[in-house]
């Protein structure tokens, strides 16, 4: 069984590996959390692990009360754990390999860092006549890139992903889909008023299933940190991703040679600049096209 918040429910539906999803809301009153714990734990699971470990899922793991209780390190939360996430020999720094420590503590060995996305047929005839009132033809070749990013610590130049844009359609033909999710249009009309070349669209995602559906038909993925590369990730889509002071290390998986991180070492960095830079993310300001037409040109040398 998983507990997931309603938004993210498409993450993980259709996944063969799931018996059964329970849907939170983020809502959910302390006495409805009680509720649901409660009614789990009559069911007397034998293992129940914690990847969030905040307020409200450190209740419900303290409630539902399984012999073994897996969880993050946080302060007073890690009172409902009797386990503890920690680095192991043969892990990485990189957040979905540290959680699969969860594993490694019960003697077992995960079989890999990609994630599993399933799309059902339903999904896919709905992703391709949505797509379809773009004009969008799937059979032919295209790159996507997302430019969006609400922390502006993630937020590479709108100058630059044009000029990339404009880089991969004259160098390699390609077109290029300017891709969102809902309320983010206006990120891809700032890129767009910047490009030389017109995109082949612009759309707004409302949810993961078409996103996920465009994205892995598409050659290149290039984006900001955040969930969309993830997701390019998840469907097997040579991803580029952007970093400015966030962990390239942590937040991708670098044991996979089509998944790159673009970032700019600098001597000013700490654990936590993102949250207030004295240089004002010059980390970030400072990457350019030319940082990125090498893994441009080896993930695409096929169409060259």
């Amino acid at each position: 069984m998983v507990l997931v918040d309603e938004p993210y429910f498409d993450v993980i539906s259709n996944n063969p590996y799931i018996d059964e999803i329970v849907l939170l809301n983020r809502s959910t009153s302390i006495i409805g959390i009680l509720k649901i714990g409660l009614i789990l734990k009559k069911r007397k699971f034998d293992i129940t692990i914690d990847y969030l470990a905040n307020p409200r899922s450190a209740f419900l793991t303290l409630i539902v009360g399984s012999p073994i209780r897996i969880g993050l390190k946080k302060r007073i939360r890690r009172i409902a754990y009797n386990l503890l996430l920690r680095n192991l020999p043969g892990s990485s720094p990189y957040v979905a390999d540290y959680r699969l420590n969860s594993l490694r503590l019960l003697g077992k060995n995960p079989d890999g860092l990609e994630m599993d996305f399933y799309i059902d047929a339903d999904q896919t005839v709905r992703a391709q006549k949505f797509l379809a009132s773009y004009k969008i033809d799937l059979d032919e070749k295209f790159t996507t890139i997302s430019p969006i990013s609400l922390q502006k610590w993630k937020l590479w130049s709108f100058k630059e992903f044009a000029a990339t844009a404009d880089y991969i359609t004259t160098e390699y033909r390609l077109k290029t889909i300017l891709v969102g999710g809902p309320g983010e249009y206006h990120f891809l009309m700032q890129v767009k008023k910047l490009m030389k070349n017109e995109p082949a669209a612009m759309i707004e995602f409302k949810d993961f299933k078409t996103a996920g559906y465009l994205l892995s038909k598409s050659c290149l993925h290039i984006g900001n940190d955040g969930g969309l590369n993830h997701l390019s990730a998840a469907v097997r889509t040579p991803t580029i991703t952007i970093f400015g002071p966030g962990d390239a290390n942590r937040w991708n998986n670098n044991q996979n040679p089509c998944l790159i991180a673009i970032t700019k070492e600098m001597s000013c960095r700490h654990k936590k600049c993102y949250r207030k830079c004295r240089f004002n993310y010059e980390c970030l300001n400072a990457l350019t096209l030319a940082d990125l037409k090498a893994p441009i040109d080896r993930l695409l040398s096929s169409f060259s």
